[in-house]
């Protein structure tokens, strides 16, 4: 397997507020073993995955809105 999944984590779980996380997310979701490896991870970072998803989703509407519809 080319991809560390492991150390893309320590580098999410190390700094979330960090920009390196979403690009280093997506590294780990874009393949089934990088979502396999998300789905063994234990309640804590599913929870922090999902949150970043969130925002990621969030700061997408926001991106892609027109002006006048965000609130």
């Amino acid at each position: 397997m080319g991809k560390d999944y492991q150390q893309l984590w320590n580098d999410i779980t190390n700094g979330p507020e960090k920009a390196g996380a979403v690009p280093a997310l997506g590294k780990i979701l874009v393949d089934r073993a990088g979502r396999n490896f998300i789905l063994g991870l234990g309640r804590e970072d599913v929870e922090l995955c999902m949150e970043l998803s969130d925002q990621v989703s969030y700061d997408l509407h926001l991106l892609l809105s027109p002006p006048h519809t965000v609130r």
